[in-house]
């Protein structure tokens, strides 16, 4: 991970090789190396250059400008530490030999400087080590602090000499940060992991395995305390030392960080628990002010390090640790990156990201702050859909979400082509930890970069089994149903928190010990405004998997279960409509296959649609079941009691294998004709659709009219991971499309089956996600490609790949790089020497060194910055006066031919489109109709 405040953008590299650069808005740039090599230390310098260092020792250069490779370097020796200044050219690169090269990363070359290993020189009977970490000096770039196994060392750079070496020693007697009392009574010194320099460079922390943290003096390399994140002066001996027993935590990561005020200090650990019952997460060490260093013994500077101000631990998620984390400063890339954070983000073992501000410690819940990548890994996605909502809906839905202060503002989104649809894509992703999150689905076209965030844990009050199983959305009723994990159905609705009744809150209250199966949840809420309240619950009493589920936008919510139970939940009431096995039910015998329910047989996948059943001249709301043994059921919803009733219709053999999905049609028009709200106020006036249904198991396609009229079939296809139905325009060209196991989409015509083309994703897609994809009915199609990432197509498209899109933007010119740091005038005073950036790239650099890359190319950026302001002012000047004499309606009649063209155009295209594809399809649509239904 890296981060740059100045333009504010967050960069994170993969094991794949590649490096996706975030910034606000959805801003997202994806960079690649030439090889996919793990990327293994990843660093922004002077805000303009992306230095990637990977698995194979290469060192990659991309200009976040023109977002373009511009050097790379294979080096000779495995890389084991990289250390690099906002406002210097160079990367230090520390190698397992021990030495360390410097690469010059705005020319693009290696520098001829090069130490060698300083453990050896100053410790010749020592092992070999390898550079384990390099940190450069906060206000003086000529030192360096290089971290051994052994020792950590201040390196001179001008002046190519040790400064001094640090060793900590732990006699015998003294705990260290092991109190194993096999190594108590033994002298050790405990390896290093890394080694800092105070914020402003008076002090030097070193960072060792046993879970020690030393401080020393950084002028004379004096020690002045040792501790541990819960023990203190660990290095002097003791006569008794009681051993503490539970799980060993390694230091994993540390950083030094202060506030607006250098001064102000404070250190953030990962790892280092020694003792039992230690809560897992990050620990903060808030020291305070640090004591004038001329005029504080070292005596009483260890007391300061000995006693901070307060010690909090920052949870993590539950069975995690923390990989690394980087804090997120405000503005000030300098100091190691750890000046006045507001926030820091954590890598952890899962592959995940946790995020907390800091230094209140408190989790980040609110997504929206992050780009709605990072929404896959924080916590993990767990099952997605998508549902087709009014633009308009969806746009006043988001509406309702507060503003949200983002904590990458940088870069500014390209300009894309915006399809204009009525109808826009809400992505619900369910989570690991009971989160539901939705989104504008259409990346690229984003109208708001808001999310509706949903905690089941808030709803239901308790922490435990509650990843999210499945997700349907009604966007009609604006209702949401996910399964948890343990089974259990939680229903939230779209309205107001103000509208609650609480009388009806009491009317619903249950003081005895059953769980009821329907559990009516309206007052565990605190919403007051606009959003999604709980509706109910529906309790998992069969203690059985949820196998499938949908929520109908005609109110009705379906649930089946692997024992075999269909439950049906009418969300007027709520009430319980229907629940039994589909093994108390029989299947008649068809024209076409002969079978019966298994005891052992479970509903694999539900769908209301609103069509006519067998010879009826009517139409009515018919549910149907698909099951594990092939054999689909029909029902019929019906007025009941001033409700509804679901009674049992009819059955059939359908399928080999277990079906899949069910999508009702109609086979008039071609339409789908799953149950809506227009259509169902519309039963009492006998309204007529002849409907049929597409039956899709994993290996053959059916469409049939129900109960038991077969119309097409196919088997001669290969594994389908999903399928869906989608039309060019309401009421025109309807088209099946599969997506197969291989990553092949196969567009069949309706209702011939007739295959109309096949091609292949345009990405590679893992075989385990890839059925977890959705095809909407407006032919965009939602790839998960695996566990963290999706990808939109849309089938109808004009062939524009996402390369031919133009790309977000990541560097302003405008924003100038503050100086860095320098001495203080004490230290100028008491005749300290003052190194500067110039003598440190006249040293490394060299007399021949080329003109700088960089500081060409930010000037010709910022000239062609000042000359579009320039520009855009005199058009706008311009505009004004051409209002001010009346030439605006010219210039709306020169708009509206324009636009009558491009409708011109569009229409020809679709009508050629359309043309095409029904050519594809056959007359068995009107022989089927004239022979057996009419």
């Amino acid at each position: 991970m890296a981060f740059d405040p100045v333009q504010s953008l967050f960069a994170v590299g993969s094991e794949n090789g590649f490096i996706r650069v975030f910034g606000q808005h959805n801003v997202d740039v994806e960079f690649a190396l030439a090889k996919p090599t793990p990327i293994e230390y990843l660093r922004i310098v002077k805000s303009a250059y992306l230095v990637a260092v990977d698995a194979a020792r290469t060192i990659t250069v991309f200009n976040m400008d023109t977002r373009e490779e511009v050097s790379s370097h294979v080096l000779y020796s495995n890389v084991s530490a990289v250390a690099s200044d906002p406002a210097m050219d160079w990367l230090f690169v520390g190698l397992e030999n021990g030495q360390i090269v410097v690469y010059d990363i705005d020319r693009g070359i290696m520098s001829n400087f090069r130490i060698d290993n300083l453990q050896k020189s100053l410790m010749e009977k020592l092992r070999l080590s390898p550079v384990i970490h390099i940190a450069i000096h906060p206000r003086d770039p000529s030192l360096i602090l290089v971290c051994y196994t052994e020792t950590a060392i201040v390196f001179n750079i001008i002046k190519q000499e040790i400064v001094f070496g640090l060793r900590y020693e732990v006699p015998a007697g003294a705990p260290g940060g092991d109190t194993d009392p096999m190594v108590i009574g033994q002298y050790r010194y405990p390896p290093l992991l890394k080694a800092l320099w105070h914020p402003n460079g008076h002090h030097i922390l070193t960072a060792h395995f046993d879970g020690s943290i030393v401080f020393w003096d950084a002028t004379e390399g004096h020690l002045l305390h040792a501790r541990t994140l819960i023990d203190t002066d660990v290095n002097i001996p003791r006569k008794t030392n009681t051993p503490t027993s539970g799980e060993y935590s390694i230091i994993s990561d540390i950083s030094w960080n202060c506030t607006q005020n250098p001064e102000d200090i404070s250190i953030l650990v990962a790892g280092g628990h020694r003792f039992e019952g230690a809560v897992p997460g990050l620990t903060m060490l808030d020291f305070g002010v640090t004591p004038s260093i001329a005029m504080t013994s070292y005596q009483a500077m260890g007391d300061f390090y000995r006693n901070p101000k307060r010690q909090r631990i920052f949870p993590i998620p539950d069975n995690t640790e923390v990989v690394d984390f980087i804090m997120i400063p405000r503005d000030n890339p300098y100091y190691a990156g750890c000046y006045n954070p507001h926030a820091v983000i954590a890598f952890l073992n899962t592959g995940e990201f946790t995020s907390i501000t800091y230094p209140d410690g408190l989790p980040v819940t609110t997504i929206g702050s992050f780009p709605s990548a990072f929404s896959w890994i924080q916590p993990y996605v767990t099952t997605i859909t998508a549902t087709p909502v009014p633009r308009i809906q969806l746009l006043g839905m988001l509406g309702a979400v507060a503003p949200i202060e983002p904590f990458f503002i940088g870069g500014a989104p390209a300009r894309r082509h915006l399809r204009k649809f009525d109808l826009r894509n809400a992505l619900c992703n369910g989570h690991l930890d009971g989160t539901i999150r939705i989104w504008d689905a259409s990346h690229g076209e984003l109208e708001t970069a808001k999310v509706f965030e949903i905690s089941v844990s808030e709803t239901l009050r308790r922490h435990t089994n509650l990843a999210i199983k499945k997700i349907s959305f009604s966007g009609a009723l604006t209702s949401i149903a996910s399964v948890l994990e343990n089974g259990d159905v939680i229903v939230y609705k779209f309205g107001n928190g103000k509208k609650l009744d609480p009388s009806r809150f009491i009317e619903n209250l249950d003081l005895s010990d059953q769980v009821p199966q329907l559990q009516d949840i309206r007052s565990r809420t605190n919403l007051q405004k606009d959003g999604f309240l709980p509706m109910f619950l529906l309790n998992n009493i069969y203690l059985s998997e949820v196998t499938c589920m949908v929520n109908s936008d005609l109110g009705f919510l379906a649930i089946g279960y692997r024992n075999g139970n269909v439950v049906v939940v009418d969300q007027r009431g709520p009430a319980i409509i229907y629940s039994d096995s589909i093994s108390n039910l029989t299947v008649k015998k068809s024209a076409f296959k002969k079978k019966t329910v298994g005891s052992s047989e479970y509903p694999t996948a539900l769908e209301f649609g609103i069509y006519a059943l067998g010879d009826d001249k009517y139409s009515s709301i018919v549910f149907s079941v698909g099951s594990s043994g092939g054999n689909v059921f029909a029902f019929r919803v019906l007025p009941s009691n001033g409700g509804f009733g679901v009674h049992f219709d009819s059955s059939m053999a359908a399928t080999t294998g277990p079906v899949n999905k069910l999508i009702p049609i109609n086979l008039v028009n071609g339409t789908p004709a799953i149950g809506r709200v227009q259509e169902m106020e519309q039963l009492a006036q006998g309204i007529l659709i002849h409907g049929g249904l597409i039956i899709v198991s994993t290996t053959e396609v059916r469409i049939v009219k129900q109960p038991k009229h077969k119309l097409s079939h196919r088997t001669d296809i290969e594994p389908i991971a999903t399928s869906g139905v989608s039309f060019l325009r309401e009421k025109d060209t309807l088209v099946l499309t599969c997506i197969s196991r291989s990553g092949n989409l196969h567009y069949f015509g309706l209702p011939s089956l007739k295959e109309i083309y096949v091609q292949k994703l345009p990405f590679w897609t893992n075989p385990e996600y890839i059925g977890e994809s959705i095809i909407l009915p407006n032919g965009d199609i939602i790839v998960r490609q695996d566990k963290i990432t999706a990808a939109l197509i849309n089938i109808w498209g004009k062939g524009i790949q996402q390369s031919d899109i133009p790309s977000d933007i990541l560097y302003d010119a405008m924003k100038i790089m503050p100086p860095r740091p320098t001495i203080s005038t004490i230290q100028w005073l008491k005749g300290r020497p003052v190194a500067t950036v110039d003598d440190v790239d006249e040293l490394l650099g060299g007399p021949r060194r080329p003109p700088s890359k960089f500081m060409i190319e930010q000037e010709q950026a910022q000239n062609e910055q000042r000359r579009l302001v320039e520009e855009k002012t005199k058009r706008q000047a311009r505009t004004n006066s051409y209002n001010k004499n009346n030439y605006g309606g010219g210039i709306m009649n020169s708009i509206s031919s324009t636009l009558d063209n491009l409708e011109e155009s569009t229409n020809q295209y679709f009508n050629t489109l359309n043309e095409t594809v029904k050519d594809g399809q056959n007359s068995m649509l009107k022989s089927a109709l004239k022979n057996k239904f009419f």
